[in-house]
């Protein structure tokens, strides 16, 4: 089934000038395939539009087994990751943020969307495991400590959406980047073992890849960024995490975000 998509791509791919199958930049630079594409739109070339579609889902069909193995307990069949690619090409062409900024790039823009599609999925996926444990031992918390006054703690009226990234952004607004990197890494990380949190899994997932990423997102100032590295390389990293997510059990932002 793989084969045959990539075989339908590849076809498709063909109508693009001087295009050869592959994943190296020196066969297809993704920012000349980008443009491409918008050149071909001006002219409401459909076939052309299809072709540069086509030759970045070949371009990016390297991401397919990367996107797996980051995503395993999500359970993915490759049609699933196809369209992780798919949709977050088109999302780049729809914001095509490189365009009036002399500081981007066609594959910044394209890598980021591709990570807001990952991450959209396994927020909708961990969600119900979040909400379930975090809320019944937070209420459970709260009560013994606070007694009747316990619902004070949670915010009533809500638009029913949990947006992380403002979320987390208001963290690091508050240069609270310990905390930032908690939530972000809960809610798009893989920190669930038999559906029951795990710190240890969440610590281990700060790798530097998912540091580089995470500064990408939130486009973090050079400032923040040497905050985030000198807490990484801090010797009691881990124990300022475990203290901190007893804190944020009692956080009225976060706490009201698991309510909804």
């Amino acid at each position: 089934m793989l084969k045959d998509s990539y075989k339908l791509f590849v076809e498709r791919a063909m109508f693009v000038p001087h295009f050869k199958p592959g994943t190296k930049e020196e066969y297809n630079d993704i920012q000349l395939l980008a443009d491409g594409y918008l050149q071909a739109e001006s002219k409401n070339d459909k076939e052309l539009m299809e072709g540069y579609l086509s030759a970045l889902m070949v371009r990016y069909w390297y991401m397919i087994p990367y996107f797996q193995e980051k995503s395993a307990s999500l359970r993915l069949e490759h049609d699933d990751i196809i369209s992780w690619l798919y949709l977050g090409i088109v999302k780049a062409f729809k914001y095509r943020g490189w365009v009036n900024d002399s500081h981007s790039s066609a594959e910044k823009c394209i890598n980021r969307c591709l990570d807001s599609i990952r991450l959209n999925a396994f927020q909708e996926s961990n969600s119900d495991i979040r909400k379930i444990n975090y809320i019944s031992y937070s209420l459970e918390e709260s009560c013994e400590k606070f007694g009747d006054s316990a619902d004070g703690l949670f915010v009533e009226e809500n638009d029913n959406t949990f947006n992380v990234e403002y979320l987390v952004s208001r963290k690091l607004t508050k240069k609270d980047v310990l905390s930032a990197l908690i939530i972000d890494s809960i809610c798009f990380n893989d920190c669930f073992s038999k559906k029951v949190f795990s710190s240890s899994k969440l610590i281990s997932g700060l790798t530097s890849t998912y540091i580089r990423k995470f500064k990408e997102r939130y486009e973090t100032s050079n400032s923040l960024n040497n905050d985030i590295d000198a807490l990484m390389n801090s010797k009691d990293l881990k124990k300022r995490i475990k203290y901190r997510l007893d804190s944020l059990k009692y956080d009225k932002e976060l706490l009201a975000c698991f309510t909804m």
